[in-house]
């Protein structure tokens, strides 16, 4: 891992991963790479390119149109040539991305962090819950299904959120479905701790 800049414009203990991600116009040009990420304090990604930062989920809408999120609330796109970095404005991981379009996107992550595309801009969307939330899925820029740790489900419809969270000893981990009344959630299950069972995983369906 490789990171440059100039240092009096960030302070040293704060020199980790980049903050907010920008583009610098650099990178090597050939196929498959992009801008380097870089932090607004002067802060880029040298090796590897365009980002060192680890990423937990991807989706897409074609071969010319996918989403990448991860740590340090790292968004990248990939045009079908190249990956390049989009400013997510949080520095939250974020672990799940979902959308129904290149026009509504949205990621999900921890402390209860959503952000949502609207195929320009990446921008907060007030959040239901304090808890890491690690799965999403939608059908609709109107409608969305999130769902994380300490049994937290959610649904958001027409500006609003619902709660339908299950047991805090739930964590889903992953989301999937047809429509909004047909969605499958699985993960894990520490009550099975108090059942004696063996097998701890998780399978939920909402309709």
């Amino acid at each position: 891992m490789a990171l440059s800049g100039c240092p009096s414009e960030r302070p040293a203990a704060d020199a980790g991963a980049p903050d907010a991600l920008s583009a610098d116009g650099g990178g090597d040009g050939g196929g498959g790479t992009a801008a380097r990420v870089c932090s607004v304090g002067g802060w880029c990604w040298e090796n590897p390119l365009p980002q060192g930062d680890t990423v937990f989920d991807m989706w897409g809408t074609s071969p010319r149109s996918v989403w990448a999120v991860g740590a340090n609330g790292i968004v990248l796109h990939f045009d079908g040539e190249r990956w390049q970095p989009r400013a997510s404005g949080v520095r939250d991981d974020l672990y799940a991305v979902h959308g129904s379009s290149d026009e509504h996107v949205v990621a999900v992550g921890a402390r209860g962090t959503v952000v949502r595309f609207d195929g320009k801009v990446w921008r907060t969307v007030s959040s239901p819950t304090p808890s890491d939330l690690r799965a999403v899925w939608s059908t609709a820029a109107g409608e969305m299904m999130v769902a994380g740790d300490d049994g937290v489900i959610a649904r958001y419809l027409d500006g609003g959120w619902n709660t339908r969270s299950t047991d805090p000893r739930h964590h889903i981990v992953d989301m999937w479905g047809h429509a909004g009344n047909d969605l499958y959630a699985v993960g894990s299950d520490e009550t099975c701790a108090d059942r004696a069972e063996v097998g701890c995983g998780l399978v939920l369906h909402f309709d």
